[in-house]
């Protein structure tokens, strides 16, 4: 929900004559919205992949998993 009210009111800022006035802004081109959706989908797949390297590498090391959790270490840690 957030991120469609954040999507119109970029839009909004962006295209409305009125808002262009207020926030000097100027209609921007198909090509540059392309653009700007290649890159925002490249950063959003690098953060989620990192995001699950990050987990798998946790999740293998003793205990760590169980610990996030808030569960009691299983191991080689006493």
């Amino acid at each position: 929900m957030g991120v469609t009210v954040q999507a119109i009111a970029q839009l909004a800022i962006t295209h409305l004559p009125a808002m262009n006035a207020v926030f000097g802004t100027a209609p921007i081109g198909a090509r540059a919205w392309m653009r700007i959706f290649a890159v925002a989908t490249v950063v959003t797949l690098v953060v989620a992949a990192d995001k699950l390297l990050r987990r798998s590498r946790g999740a293998h090391r003793t205990g760590e998993h169980d610990r996030s959790r808030g569960a009691a270490p299983t191991g080689g840690d006493r």
